[in-house]
């Protein structure tokens, strides 16, 4: 039967072994490359079994200290500190576009618009603008809230960048019929 024939070696157990094991490297003798896909594997490291992981750029590698800290030398940092701006303005007529909050950068300052919140009696839309250039819009409508919140922020980002000088405004415009109220407020990261 083709295929089915068992391959019998002229040799016994331990011979093959002998011949399939290479003492210098402790390894099985292989001719073959292979490809192997494992799945998830966990490691662990015992320190006090001596394992140990080292932190380089390939120069310099970071040294930890006995209590487990670590030195950090912070080169031309910039400090910020957050700048909270709020107004609000009343009796805004239908199809106006009105400003409800101006900030200026001021001189020798630069920072990041972080967040900016808004709301009303009306639906509205709302037109967040940096020197006269919207970045950002957003609008109410019937069943829903009729407060909005924008946030420039992320994990990598401080926010929207701003320099000395910059006219941020939040700007609302409604069509309905009776004039309403509105206010807003930004949260501005400016450096110190």
């Amino acid at each position: 039967m083709a295929g089915n024939e068992i391959l019998k070696s002229k040799q016994d157990a331990n011979q093959v072994i002998r011949l399939a094991f290479d003492d210098a490297t402790q390894r099985l003798r292989t001719d073959a490359i292979v490809t192997a896909t494992i799945g998830s594997v966990d490691v662990i490291i015992d320190a006090a079994g001596g394992d140990n992981i080292a932190i380089s750029d390939g120069v310099d590698t970071m040294a930890v200290n006995p209590d487990g800290s670590i030195n950090v030398n912070v080169i031309n940092a910039i400090l910020y500190s957050p700048k909270f701006y709020y107004n609000a303005i009343s009796a805004v007529g239908a199809s106006v576009l009105t400003t409800i909050l101006s900030v200026t950068i001021p001189a020798g300052k630069t920072g990041f618009l972080q967040k900016v919140t808004a709301s009303g009696e009306n639906i509205a839309k709302y037109t967040v603008t940096i020197n006269g250039t919207p970045i950002d819009t957003a609008r109410t409508y019937f069943g829903g809230s009729l407060d909005l919140d924008l946030n420039y922020t992320s994990l990598i980002n401080f926010g929207y960048p701003v320099v000395a000088g910059d006219i941020i405004r939040m700007q609302v415009i409604h069509t309905r019929p009776n004039v309403a109220d509105f206010n807003s407020r930004m949260q501005i990261l400016e450096n110190i």
